[in-house]
This record gives structure tokens, C-alpha cells and sequence, in this order.
């Protein structure tokens, strides 16, 4: 990296590291600090550092426009202070950053969580790939205040079957008036909730909203068989409300 930063780097405006593996962390901040007209960076959990998130919040760059992060199988990252990411959108309020958290092990997905969705988290576009659960996603909804876009493409093989929809619910109605993008597949959600998402989106700003659920949870006690009649017209079918769009279906 230091080579490259000695051969013309000033004048690079864009760094795509995702499939390099072997940067070094001194590296990368030599040629971050050479890329005078840096706008777009992309880069794995790997990269991370709070010297990273410094060098990129105390540099003057003349049009820092993006950052991406994808967290994958099998990388090792460090604690980042959120005082680090908190610097980074003071210097560049317009920033988008996008985390991709793709298909992680058990024992490294709260922690890659509690990094990247710590308080005042500068997310801009959320996208889980492969596996999901509860806390994540409470995370987002209550630390990513600039979220636009949330995407979570479930496996429903490696996935959990519980229901997530109080969760989704919650991260719609509270980012109703800013968030522009939802879309989530595979995941468990319940009648209620389908409902009340649905109530949501057409009160807000989304533009687009694509719910594909594995399971659809119809509960049995206080329903008779007209409403889980009812309930069961919407699987399988398209509807549109206003900007929004609706996608329900099921396995079951």
C-alpha cells in the first residue's frame, strides 16, 4: 500500500479493498492519507480502526461521499469507540455508509453489531445477508438515526424461525419519517404485525417496502376462520399502497 500511495494515488477517487484480505492497517491509513480526492472507499470489518475512522474525520478530503464495510465469514475485527464514528459524521454530515453484514458465525455477529450499530452509528443503508436475530435489529432501530435503506435477505435454512415482526415494527415506526428503502425476505412475521407494517408504510416517507416472509404466523386463539380466512388472501400476492410496495408469501 505505501508503493501505491507513491505512484499517482493522490488523484484516485475511489478504493475497493472488500476482496483484499491481507492490507495491513499502516498500509491502508498511508494510502487513505495520499488519496487527496478521495470520494469513495470500500473496505472489509477487517480494515476497521478507530485510526482509520480518525485519519479518514481529521483529513480534509475535498469530496468524501462514500463508505462501505462488509463484515464476512471468518474476519477478526477490534472494539471502535463510537466517539470514532460520532467525528467522522460531524466532519462529513452527508456521508453514506453502508455495512453488509454477510452470513457470520454465531459468536462473531453481536459483537460485529455492537461495533458497527453503536450509538449515533452513521448506517445509512443496512443490508443482513444469511442470518438475523432480534438484538441486531433493535440495534439498528435504535442507534442508526440516519438510516435510509434497510435490506435483510434471510436464509431460511440457517435463520431463525421465531418472529421478528415486533422488531421490524419497531425500526419502521421509528425511522418512518426518514428511511426510504425496507426490504426484508425469509423471515418470520406474524399477521399482526404484516398489518401493522403495512398501516406504517402508508403513513411515511418509504418509497419502496417489500416484506417476503418464510413463515407467515396466523394466530389461532381469538381468531375465528373469517379472519385467518382473511388473513390468508394476502399470501402470495402483490399489493401497492401509494409509493409503497407490499410482497407477501409463504411456505407454509
Amino acid at each position: 500500500m505505501e508503493v501505491l500511495g507513491q505512484v499517482g494515488m493522490v488523484s484516485l477517487e475511489e478504493v475497493n479493498l472488500i476482496r483484499c484480505f491481507s492490507v495491513t492497517s499502516t498500509g491502508l491509513l498511508h494510502l487513505v492519507s495520499m488519496c487527496q480526492r478521495l470520494r469513495v472507499l470500500k473496505v472489509n470489518y477487517s480494515h476497521l480502526s478507530d485510526d482509520l475512522l480518525c485519519v479518514l474525520a481529521l483529513k480534509k478530503f475535498q469530496s468524501l461521499e462514500r463508505l462501505d464495510v462488509v463484515a464476512s465469514c471468518g474476519e477478526n475485527g477490534i472494539s471502535l469507540s463510537s466517539g470514532s464514528w460520532q467525528s467522522l459524521v460531524k466532519r462529513y454530515p452527508s456521508l453514506k455508509v453502508k455495512f453488509v453484514l454477510n452470513n457470520l458465525e454465531d459468536d462473531l455477529f453481536s459483537t460485529v453489531c455492537q461495533n458497527l450499530f453503536s450509538p449515533m452509528s452513521p448506517a445509512t443503508v443496512v443490508h443482513f445477508k444469511g442470518k438475523v436475530n432480534k438484538a441486531c435489529i433493535q440495534l439498528v432501530a435504535r442507534n442508526c438515526l440516519y438510516l435510509k435503506s434497510f435490506i435483510m435477505h434471510a436464509n431460511p435454512k440457517v435463520a431463525s424461525t421465531e418472529d421478528v415482526g415486533p422488531e421490524l415494527v419497531n425500526l419502521l415506526r421509528s425511522h418512518r419519517g426518514s428511511l426510504l428503502h425496507f426490504e426484508c425476505t425469509g423471515v418470520s412475521v406474524s399477521y399482526n404485525s404484516l398489518a401493522e407494517m403495512g398501516q406504517i408504510g402508508k403513513d411515511s416517507e418509504l418509497q419502496c417496502l417489500v416484506i417476503g416472509t418464510h413463515r407467515l404466523l396466523i394466530p389461532v386463539v381469538g381468531y375465528d376462520s373469517k379472519v385467518s380466512a382473511e388473513a390468508r388472501k394476502i399470501v402470495n400476492r402483490h399489493c401497492a399502497f401509494g409509493n409503497a410496495l407490499y410482497v407477501y408469501h409463504t411456505q407454509e
